[in-house]
């Protein structure tokens, strides 16, 4: 025992960089396979495709009769720029999103290692590592991938005990450009001025300052007025009616979603289930605040404040927009991947200025009414491999171990079904699920309850003592009031509640068995085969990729987005102005188009096979994009 303590001891460092080391290879491992195996998304072939037209100058960004534009120019800018250098398609693209994930684990690990903890690191790299779900996120050309990595740096060079001039110009020139790929990230350089100016005094801050404003309205000018369209995405209507002129008062023509409130509430529930640690981490970072029990840390309260001022105003201006808009309820969940490696950090900073005698009475009630609120929402997620919970048990049964309780012999679902009769079966299986769940976890909360109340935790926490802190001569619960013992032990359940495959059936959105990455780079090339220079080209897939891969084309840029810019009437000539279409003008470009291309799922919902067999066209079916889908075949109609 003594040469397992000393051995311990005395290669801590290097065990802790081992196993930072061992989670930095099992992340870039999994993101390696994502890449082959992910789908692609409307998303990602438009950042793709939209980025090389811009860089090779047949469009600039937000110009009229132009592409649609929904983001900031580096959103698209800097695929283009990473095709021009590295060379043109997925491939490439997507290997760049795994060195920018490699950098954002490296600068995750720099930065959590210098607070006080010589296993900062290791537990922040592990925590993405059991997380597939934000790595898939990171391994795609989305940009979340973008914008993590670029908040990571800003992180990096800004928050330091010993800053240079130099160090904080290059955080400002990150935190600019991270609010140049999305404007919803413009708190980020914000809140940094603000953190500059309190921390670092006031002429750092306006240096700071001058460069992020010089900056920032330089691209503006550079994209005047086009630029303003983002704005008008943003902003509600009345406060500036400029931005009324790149807006347009008609219905999407399919895209016009309606959620009720348990969408809503199962999208709010999703987002804690695939970041279930980081959340929770979040909640238990306000214990920080207690009695003000930072004034004992003076040296980390600025970054303590900024961290989590910024990493909660962002989930907050995240969550109205997606729970409480129609546009994209469920985007939640892939929202907070913009700013997780915040998250991550607060985590950290925090649990440095807990104070760890907090009462146990109403911290310890908040603590289990979170836990028990959050586990049993999460539980409405499994309705698809949920089969009979509470409700389902046989009256009989309960009244055998309760006489008091007699249904007649019913089952629980059919009773409540008779006694609340406006419920649906869809609603009374939500509540079997979720109190389910309810039970499941107050039973364990008891279990916890006992194995701290009876000091069954004190084996552990003396080999602990032993092995790994042999500073620590006093018993654990002089050192952690019961809040706290169970917050730790909550957290160590987060990790086996990670959304991986071993540990909780993982998440498979987008993603194919097959090598998808191959198999999209082929449908490309045999469009290239197929499509003779200089056609114009109609264009009907969820995904533009293909069209990458297609030289000297004449395409219609609002068919890139898809039925997010096909609206149902409106003033053709206003519509495609602004990256938009609509059922005449799509029409028009089918009767002057050389070549219609339609994904087969497309070919018969859409009037397109009436239309065609009225026409001689030579018909070219090329392999389906991806091997999971069959209806994801290309039909090329060649005139």
């Amino acid at each position: 025992m003594d040469n397992i303590k000393t051995y311990i001891q005395s290669r801590q460092s290097l065990l802790q960089i081992l196993l930072s080391a061992v989670a930095v290879i099992i992340v870039i491992v999994q993101s390696l396979i994502y890449i082959k195996r992910l789908e692609v998304n409307l998303d990602e072939g438009a950042y793709l495709l939209k980025g090389y037209y811009f860089i090779k100058g047949i469009y600039k960004p937000y110009q009229q009769y132009g592409f649609w534009m929904d983001q900031m120019p580096l959103a698209y800018l800097i695929p283009g720029w990473v095709q021009q250098i590295f060379g043109l398609g997925l491939n490439v693209g997507r290997y760049f999103m795994v060195f920018l994930l490699s950098l954002t684990l490296i600068g995750l690990w720099i930065i959590v290692s210098r607070y006080p903890g010589k296993w900062n690191g290791a537990f922040v790299l592990w925590a993405i590592a059991l997380n597939p779900v934000l790595i898939k996120m990171y391994s795609t050309v989305v940009t979340q991938g973008i914008a993590a990595f670029l908040l990571t740096w800003v992180l990096v060079f800004g928050i330091k005990k010993n800053i240079s001039i130099w160090n904080l110009l290059i955080a400002t020139l990150l935190a600019t450009a991270l609010s140049l790929v999305r404007l919803n990230l413009l708190p980020v350089p914000l809140l940094f001025m603000a953190y500059i100016f309190i921390k670092y005094g006031w002429r750092h801050g306006i240096i700071n300052l001058l460069l992020f404003v010089s900056l920032f309205i330089y691209v503006h000018i550079m994209y005047w007025p086009g630029i303003l369209q983002i704005y008008a995405r943003w902003i509600p209507n009345g406060f500036f009616p400029i931005l009324d002129l790149w807006r347009v008062n008609q219905k999407l023509l399919y895209w016009h979603p309606n959620y009720d409130i348990q969408s809503r509430i199962i999208s709010l529930f999703r987002a804690f289930r695939f970041h279930y640690l980081l959340l929770l981490g979040s909640l238990a970072s306000f214990l920080g605040l207690y009695k003000f029990s930072f004034r004992k840390n003076k040296h980390v309260i600025i970054d303590y404040f900024f961290v989590l001022s910024l990493f909660w105003l962002l989930l907050i201006l995240h969550s109205i927009v997606t729970l409480g808009g129609d546009h994209c309820n469920f985007c939640l969940e892939s929202y907070i991947a913009f700013f997780a490696p915040l998250g991550y950090v607060l985590i950290v900073i925090s649990y440095q200025i807990w104070e760890k005698h907090i009462p146990r009475g109403i911290n310890i009630i908040i603590i289990i009414f979170i836990l028990l609120i959050i586990n049993s929402g999460i539980g409405l997620l499994n309705t698809d491999n949920f089969n009979k919970g509470i409700l389902y048990l046989h009256s009989p049964t309960i009244s055998s171990y309760f006489p008091f309780i007699n249904f007649n012999g019913l089952l629980l679902y059919k009773y409540v079904k008779r006694r609340f009769t406006l419920l649906t079966i869809h609603q009374i299986q939500l509540i079997d699920i979720t109190l389910t769940n309810f039970i499941i976890n107050l039973v364990l909360l008891i279990l916890i309850f006992i194995i701290i109340k009876f000091n069954l935790f004190q084996i552990f926490i003396d080999f602990y003592k032993k092995i790994i802190d042999k500073n620590n001569s006093k018993t654990y619960n002089n050192k952690y009031s019961y809040s706290i013992l169970l917050l730790i032990i909550i957290f160590a359940f987060a990790f086996l509640l990670s959304p991986t495959r071993i540990l909780s059936g993982g998440q498979y959105g987008y993603e194919c068995n097959s090598n998808t990455l191959n198999s999209y780079i082929n449908v490309g090339k045999e469009l290239a085969n197929i499509i003779p220079a200089g056609s114009k080209v109609y264009w009907h897939s969820i995904d533009p990729l293909p069209l990458l891969y297609v030289n000297n084309i004449i395409i219609f840029p609002p068919q890139v987005n898809d039925a997010y810019t096909l609206y149902s009437d409106g003033n053709d000539d206003y519509l495609l102005k602004l990256g938009y279409w609509n059922e005449s003008i799509a029409n028009r470009w089918i009767n002057d188009s050389d070549i219609i291309v339609v994904e087969e799922k497309y070919y018969n919902n859409l009037q397109y096979s009436a239309h065609l067999q009225n026409k001689k066209y030579k018909l070219v079916i090329t392999s389906p994009q991806t091997p999971c889908r069959f209806d994801s075949r290309l039909f090329v109609f060649i005139k």
